[in-house]
């Protein structure tokens, strides 16, 4: 089950054949980020019990503060999967509601779950740093390389000649102005280079382009969206190096699919693979700052091929 604002309560099967049914939002665009859903909360106290175990994603949303407790309540067994969502960062962003979500809701629900799934070890501390009596299992990601050959999917060829490549969210906790800035310095000795920003915009586009007008260096950044599939590989391998300088990353998918076509890869100290990139010595790491995250690149791109 999910939400969203079209097609209320409709059951759609999808093409692996699995049944989806969707929910609508109550509040509109404004309120569609805390997921509020009455008619799927209604649902899951009818239904929970028809199903072995329910899967959450996420933390501070209704769907999942509302599936957790009703499993709960219902003594239905449950897996919790944070998202990144308790990292110290993520808990001083946004709403001050989140305190009193963690002590109603969050924290009961990470003691009564049969396990807390955590995408990486530095994932599974945040967690047991909120509630010391978790149950966690470190499942980590993995890529599908398939999605990486869709030649369905057209060539969208956003950047010509050398570029160093981002891809991901343009949202707030990427760094994204860690890396225009650090872009702007490389800028200065390499002046042939581009940087490209793939992904869809989270608040960040208007800052982005803001920022590299005052840097100077607009005319050298590229912005082209969500890239996918056969474009997405194309861009990946094409690149002269792989950024990602988030202040957390509970994960890092983009940083695996980078490495599978051989572009070395920058991460920051926030992304949890950052450890695993030092031990296969696949790149450089780089705490999120412009000065150090521009020398990382720098030491790669000077790499011989």
């Amino acid at each position: 089950a999910g939400t969203r604002p079209q097609s209320p309560g409709v059951r759609v099967d999808r093409d692996q054949g699995v049944g989806v049914t969707w929910f609508p939002v109550w509040g509109g665009r404004r309120f569609e980020r805390a997921q509020v859903s009455w008619g799927l909360a209604a649902a899951l106290w009818r239904r929970v019990r028809e199903f072995d175990i329910v899967h959450s994603h996420g933390i501070f949303t209704f769907t999942t503060g509302a599936s957790d407790t009703i499993c709960r309540a219902r003594k239905v067994p449950f897996v919790m999967r944070p998202c990144g969502s308790l990292d110290r960062w993520c808990l001083g962003q946004g709403s001050r509601l989140k305190v009193p979500f963690l002590a109603a809701l969050t924290r009961p629900g990470l003691r009564a779950a049969r396990f807390v799934h955590c995408t990486s070890q530095m994932e599974a501390h945040e967690v047991l740093q909120v509630e010391p009596r978790a149950r966690v299992r470190v499942i980590g990601g993995g890529i599908n390389l398939d999605s990486l050959e869709d030649a369905s999917v057209p060539d969208l060829d956003p950047a010509r000649g050398r570029y160093v490549l981002f891809v991901g969210r343009l949202h707030p906790i990427k760094g994204l102005e860690v890396l225009v800035e650090a872009f702007a310095q490389l800028g200065r000795e390499s002046p042939d280079l581009q940087l490209v920003l793939a992904g869809p915009d989270e608040g960040m586009q208007g800052a982005i382009e803001q920022q590299a007008r005052r840097l100077g260096v607009a005319h050298r950044i590229r912005l082209p969206g969500l890239v996918a599939g056969a474009a997405k590989r194309k861009l990946l391998a094409d690149a002269e190096a792989f950024v990602l300088p988030s202040y957390h990353e509970n994960f890092g998918t983009a940083t695996l699919e980078a490495a599978s076509v051989g572009t070395p890869v920058v991460v920051s100290t926030g992304v949890a693979l950052h450890t695993d990139v030092e031990a296969a010595r696949a790149g450089e790491v780089s705490r999120p700052e412009a000065t150090e995250l521009a020398a990382a690149i720098r030491r790669v791109l000077e790499r011989p091929k």
